[in-house]
């Protein structure tokens, strides 16, 4: 979570104000940064006042659409409707005049002092309902909308903590958008809220102080890598290694990819580091000629021409490598962008490349999806090996992914396997392969990966 946590605010509201003024209009929406100065204004009012804070971020869901289809006099007539039903909701929720300000492309944000946790989040619904309800009247005829909404809110009693009421109002703004940037995620009509909590200032400086070593260890090449073994789970030997990333900092200590990642991701700034990723397993693939390598791509990677190129180049002068490479998309990045997943896969594949699908079972691949792509491996999300021997559950779940993968000859990999019960569990099953630290730890060391290495691994098989 960004900031924020999300514990609940007792319910009930109370009174309060907003700067009063008209709906955002096409021909005089303000500037992005005046917007973000008045609501920061509004809010910063609010906190000193004493009363619950909250902040609220909309965006039109298929603003890019109306823009192709009708043209941007029609979004525009969308844009001004939407914010004009957004302010009527607030205000009738708030008691007052509330003001929606255009905070960029198809986002708006509006402060409502005096809601709380519940009545910000009804607000945020009520919002929504009143965009999606009843048409939007332009040139062409009534045209159908929909918000997805992001919230942020502060308590009276935490109003300022150890930082200053513009710190805080700034963190709500900023909460609020990541807010709706999650909400967004989820699909049409998304709805994300949280409450800023007294930690939220030090999660954030911490958040920027890993994003600042990440974009200094891309600039100098201080990214490196660590090989966990997936092993064979009949002869427990390793058939091939993951590839992890490894963040190197001054002082000679090592931040693992759990730490950063998710940072980077929000930033979205993960495509820099996958192609870095990919050069390094390329020179690695190169320098361990018995080794077979797999990487993690990030859903934004799948439509990335500058790391398309770059494997283009680097199968190119070394088709050897390519072959011995595995690409693993997570189920959420194949089912969320199933024609980019598909264009990148037979891309990837006319070079030589494997296809994984990682984390499988957690996510909401369909089974016309899983025949389509054609994956080699399927990595089953570790939460079905966890206590397998003693789960029954778990391994009626297993059972029927194994007799899935095997019917469309597709090899398997339990992931988190920790105990010699769900090795042995896992093997019973049929699973080809497993991954975990039972079988080992992730290693920085290349050349004992690759003695390790079984050559059988380099046929992926079912």
């Amino acid at each position: 979570m960004p900031r924020c946590d999300r514990r609940q605010a007792p319910s009930g509201r109370g009174a309060g104000e907003a700067e009063p003024g008209p709906a955002v209009r096409s021909t005089d929406m303000i500037s992005n940064r005046r917007a973000r100065k008045i609501l920061r204004r509004q809010l910063e009012a609010s906190i000193n006042a004493g009363a619950p804070s909250a902040c609220l971020t909309f965006g039109a869901d298929n603003l890019g659409e109306l823009n192709q289809t009708y043209g941007f006099d029609v979004a525009d007539t969308v844009l001004s409707e939407i914010a004009a039903r957004i302010r009527a909701t607030v205000a009738r929720e708030i008691g007052t005049a509330a003001t929606v300000r255009h905070l960029s492309g198809s986002k708006f944000g509006v402060v409502a002092s005096g809601l709380d946790d519940v009545g910000a989040k009804r607000t945020a619904i009520q919002a929504q309902d009143a965009v999606a309800t009843a048409p939007i009247h332009t040139v062409h005829g009534g045209v159908a909308a929909t918000i997805s909404a992001g919230v942020a809110t502060l308590g009276p009693l935490s109003a300022t903590g150890n930082a200053s009421v513009r710190v805080r109002a700034d963190e709500m703004m900023a909460c609020a958008i990541d807010m709706l940037t999650d909400a967004r995620r989820t699909g049409p009509t998304g709805l994300r809220a949280t409450r800023v909590s007294e930690a939220s200032n030090v999660e954030q400086n911490e958040r920027k102080r890993i994003a600042i070593k990440v974009m200094h260890a891309l600039e100098t090449d201080s990214v490196g890598l660590a090989y966990q073994p997936i092993v064979s789970s009949t002869s427990r030997r390793p058939a091939f290694h993951e590839c992890l990333a490894r963040l190197f900092e001054p002082g000679g200590s090592v931040m693992p990819a759990g730490v950063f990642v998710p940072v980077i991701e929000r930033l979205g700034q993960v495509r820099l580091l996958d192609r870095r990723m990919l050069g390094a397993v390329f020179d690695a693939l190169e320098d361990a000629p018995r080794a077979r390598l797999s990487l993690n791509v990030s859903p934004q990677t799948l439509r990335d021409r500058e790391w398309m190129s770059l494997y283009n180049l680097r199968a190119a002068n070394a088709p050897r490598a390519a072959e011995r490479l595995i690409v693993e998309i997570t189920e959420s990045s194949a089912s969320g962008d199933a024609a980019a997943a598909a264009n990148f896969m037979a891309e990837v594949r006319a070079r030589g490349a494997a296809f994984a699908l990682d984390d499988f079972g957690a996510g909401y691949t369909s089974l016309r999806q899983l025949r389509d792509f054609r994956f080699d491996l399927l990595k089953i999300d570790g939460t079905f090996a966890s206590d397998i021997a003693a789960n029954p559950d778990n391994r009626i779940f297993v059972n029927a992914i194994v007799q899935i993968a095997q019917h469309f000859d597709m090899a398997t990999v339990a992931e988190f396997v920790e105990t010699e019960a769900e090795a042995k569990a896992l093997a019973a099953l049929n699973v080809t392969y497993q991954q975990g630290y039972l079988h080992g730890a992730p290693s920085m060391d290349l050349m004992g990966v690759a003695s390790n290495e079984s050559a059988a691994g380099h046929a992926l098989t079912a």
